[in-house]
């Protein structure tokens, strides 16, 4: 892990110790935990284990209208028309769009995009656990 990121492995006499500071969100909170006692059946969530490298960073939230998807340094705001593109660490205040999107970008577009379709399909069908092998 990077300076200042705490790994599960890195923690002395299982203690938290220095600083998380990767993007992260209220729905990390249960996987993180979970993944830590070493949980090993199946769960249901949106939310990520914060120690896993593996995973993209990235936090998701409905707010004045529209999504808010927040990267390492990018924002993405998305009013289910349009997306806006804002580099919110340069542009705290959102006053100038980003209009020459990288590849990066496209990708983090799509996925906010495939988070809030199955968020949407999960709430209208109302299927919020694992089922068991044979249940419907």
């Amino acid at each position: 892990p990077g300076e200042g990121i705490i790994s599960v492995d890195s923690l002395p006499e299982g203690r938290f110790v220095g600083r998380h500071d990767r993007v992260s969100q209220h729905i990390d909170i249960m996987p993180t935990p979970l993944h830590m006692v070493a949980y090993d059946k199946p769960l249901f969530s949106f939310g990520r284990d914060m120690f896993n490298d593996q995973d993209a960073d990235f936090a998701i939230n409905y707010y004045g209208s529209a999504f808010n998807f927040m990267s390492d340094s990018m924002r993405y705001v998305f009013n289910e028309h349009d997306v806006e593109v804002f580099d919110y660490v340069n542009d705290w205040q959102a006053e100038h769009p980003v209009t020459d999107l990288q590849p990066s970008d496209l990708q983090n577009i799509d996925r906010m995009k495939a988070i809030i379709q199955q968020y949407y399909r999960h709430v209208r069908g109302r299927n919020f656990t694992i089922k068991k092998e044979g249940e419907n």
